[in-house]
C-alpha cells in the first residue's frame, strides 16, 4: 500500500486542468503547430517565439473552455473522454491529413461498420498508447484534493479569468502574425485538438437537429416513369 502511495498525485481541479491542457498544447498539437509554422525560418528569434505564442494560447484556450465543465466528480470523466478523442484525432489527423471540420465530422458519424473497420488498423496502436493509454494511466492515479464547494467555485472562476486574461495578453502580444495566419489559412484552426472535433461536432449536432425540425417538403412530385417502363 506505501508503494501504491508513491504513484499516486495529489492535485486540485485546476491543477488537473492545466495538466491537461499543457498536455494538449505540446503534444497533441503538434500538427496544427508544424503547418503554422510552415515557410518560417527556425533559426530566427521571431519563429521561436511565434511558436511558444501558439503554445501558451492552445493551452489557455483549452483551460478556459473546460473550466466550467470541471468540478471534483466531472473533471475525471471529462478528460478521459478527451484524451480518447484527441487520441483519434491526433492519429488520422496525421496519418491522412485531414480537418476535421463539421464536413469531415458528419461523414464520420454517417460512415458504416464497413468503413470503420477498415480506418481501425494496428497503425492506430502507437498513437492510442502514447496520447489515451499513458495519459488515461496518469490520470486513474490522479487523487483529487477536496475543498469546498464555495471556496473550489471562487478559485475555478478566478483560474478561468486568468485563462482568458493570458489568452487575450499573448493574442494582442503576437496579433499581426496571428491575424495574417488564419486570414490566408482558415482551415487551420480545424487542427486545433481537441477543440476543433468538439466544435464541429456540436456544429453538425446542432444544424442536424435543425434541420429534422423544419416541416418536410415533397420532391420529386412531378415525376413519372419513363416510356421504357411501360411494358414492364
Amino acid at each position: 500500500a506505501a508503494r501504491e502511495e508513491r504513484f499516486v498525485f495529489e492535485l486540485t481541479v485546476d491543477q488537473l486542468l492545466l495538466a491537461a491542457s499543457l498536455f494538449w498544447a505540446l503534444a497533441a498539437n503538434r500538427f496544427f503547430l508544424g503547418q503554422a509554422l510552415a515557410g518560417r525560418m527556425l533559426a530566427e528569434p521571431g519563429t521561436w517565439a511565434f511558436g511558444l505564442a501558439l503554445v501558451v494560447m492552445l493551452a489557455a484556450l483549452h483551460h478556459l473552455l473546460l473550466a466550467p465543465l470541471a468540478n471534483r466528480w466531472s473533471v475525471k470523466p471529462l478528460l478521459a473522454v478527451l484524451i480518447v478523442v484527441t487520441a483519434l484525432a491526433v492519429h488520422y489527423m496525421q496519418a491522412f491529413g485531414v480537418y476535421l471540420d463539421p464536413t469531415m465530422l458528419r461523414n464520420v458519424l454517417r460512415t458504416d461498420v464497413a468503413e470503420a473497420r477498415e480506418l481501425f488498423s494496428w497503425s492506430l496502436l502507437p498513437d492510442l498508447t502514447l496520447y489515451a493509454a499513458l495519459p488515461l494511466l496518469l490520470l486513474w492515479r490522479v487523487r483529487l484534493v477536496r475543498r469546498p464547494w464555495l471556496r473550489a467555485a471562487a478559485i475555478r472562476a478566478g483560474s478561468a479569468l486568468a485563462a482568458a486574461a493570458v489568452l487575450v495578453g499573448t493574442l494582442l502580444a503576437v496579433f499581426q502574425p496571428f491575424a495574417s495566419l488564419m486570414r490566408n489559412h482558415k482551415e487551420l484552426r480545424y487542427l486545433i485538438t481537441p477543440a476543433a472535433p468538439l466544435w464541429s461536432l456540436v456544429r453538425v449536432l446542432s444544424h442536424d437537429a435543425q434541420a429534422a425540425n423544419l416541416p418536410r417538403q415533397p420532391i420529386g412530385a412531378d415525376a413519372r416513369l419513363g416510356a421504357s417502363w411501360a411494358a414492364a
